[in-house]
């Protein structure tokens, strides 16, 4: 029986979008293997086990808590418009996962430099 570590375990099921979000769902309690709530990305964990995910939050980051609020909130509809996230950081802004679940028209992630523009 093979094993692999947790955290890539949960990456290749694709219950999260990159390896930072996969460590701090298992930090935070949300990831279970066969059934046990896991603690520990670097556990060993075989690769036939089940893993199940618990996670209550749908942004990943801060800035898309803080997007997906606003959008409650105020009942922000960005159906069919444009979205741009202007001087995003290297790694881009958070909160722009937000933005497909409410299916945009378009949206477009800048980052620092230029000439740098990123559909998604």
């Amino acid at each position: 029986m093979a094993q692999r570590l947790l955290i890539d375990l949960v990456l290749s099921e694709e219950l999260c979008t990159d390896r930072d979000h996969a460590r701090n769902l298992i930090l935070r309690g949300n990831v279970y293997v066969n059934g046990h709530r896991a603690s520990k990305p670097a556990a060993s964990v075989s690769t036939d086990a089940v893993i199940t995910l618990e996670d209550n939050r749908r942004a990943v980051s801060r800035a898309g808590q803080k997007l997906e609020f606003a959008f409650d909130t105020w009942h922000l509809d960005v159906n069919d418009r444009v979205a741009a996230d202007v001087g995003g950081s290297r790694r881009g802004f958070h909160g722009m996962p937000a933005l497909p679940r409410r299916t945009p028209g378009i949206c477009h992630r800048g980052r620092q430099g230029t000439a740098q523009l990123e559909d998604t």
